[in-house]
């Protein structure tokens, strides 16, 4: 089994000296991303001051329904739709990015990017098509869940929550069967969408535990994050902690995004980690 710390090592030896250059990458491929954070973050700050301010006293409820719904949503939905439609192929370009820098071939940061404007609808295409079967999975055993719930006393909540245990497993699972599809589609755009996806859950067949693992090795960073986000809204205010906090998670995606790539590298090219970087 794949030692987690040696992808993290392979990561961060073909990061050293470029992490400028993939953060702006990043940050060029995350901006839809990024845009519907704060936009959906700002207005979620808004309803919950409301809702503080009801609790404690400070408002009444015709007062709170009233700011409620004053509080416009349009920009966050549209910042929702341009990341579902354009962020697909960015993401692809970030990949290229990730598979040039741990191949040691030169990167720039622009035009590795839009490299894959492209194939801008197959990048679209296996995205949805990666999700839909993710939720038809989760769907699978959430619909006896729901049936389950009517059947059940009202106070049996316990149960209830247990009951879509199985949904969220059989997505998760479904998550890292075809996880490797995006890598495949990036390093070679002919790959169709079909194929990428059965090359993935193919490669992940026995493998999705050792993914996750990977995936909770970084557990100790989320936590340091949101350490961080408690104590810089107290001392910094919401816009500019939602600033720092949008950074860190930056650098923290680009350590992940190609630790991710070199394990996709090792397991479909069968490449050592240190040989790739």
């Amino acid at each position: 089994m794949l030692n987690p710390v040696i992808l993290r090592m392979a990561a961060r030896k073909s990061l050293k000296g470029h992490w400028q250059t993939a953060l702006i990458a990043a940050f060029t491929a995350g901006i839809f991303v990024t845009l519907f954070q704060v936009a959906f973050t700002l207005r979620l700050n808004e309803a919950l001051s409301g809702l503080y301010a009801l609790l404690n006293g400070d408002m009444t409820l015709a007062e709170f329904t009233a700011n409620l719904t004053a509080i416009s949503w349009t920009m966050p939905l549209i910042a929702l739709i341009l990341m579902i439609i354009a962020s697909p192929f960015l993401q692809l370009g970030m990949i290229r990015y990730y598979l040039l820098r741990l191949k040691n071939a030169p990167a720039s940061a622009f035009s590795v990017i839009f490299s894959a404007a492209p194939f801008f609808f197959k990048a679209l295409g296996l995205n949805l098509f990666i999700n839909m079967k993710i939720g038809l999975w989760g769907l699978l055993a959430a619909v006896p869940a729901v049936a389950l719930t009517f059947a059940l006393p009202m106070d049996a909540s316990a149960a209830v929550f247990i009951l879509y245990v199985p949904s969220a497993v059989l997505m998760l699972a479904a998550y890292y069967r075809y996880i490797l599809a995006p890598y495949a589609l990036a390093e070679d755009t002919a790959t169709g969408i079909r194929a990428a996806v059965r090359m993935s859950s193919k490669k992940m067949k026995g493998n999705k535990r050792q993914c996750l693992f990977i995936h909770i090795g970084f557990a100790g960073w989320y936590f340091l994050l949101v350490l961080l986000s408690s104590f810089l809204s107290d001392i910094m205010g919401a816009v500019l902690s939602l600033a720092v906090m949008l950074f860190a998670e930056l650098m923290l995606s680009v350590y992940i995004g190609s630790t991710f790539t070199a394990y996709y590298l090792y397991r479909c090219h069968e490449a050592k980690p240190a040989e790739s970087s």
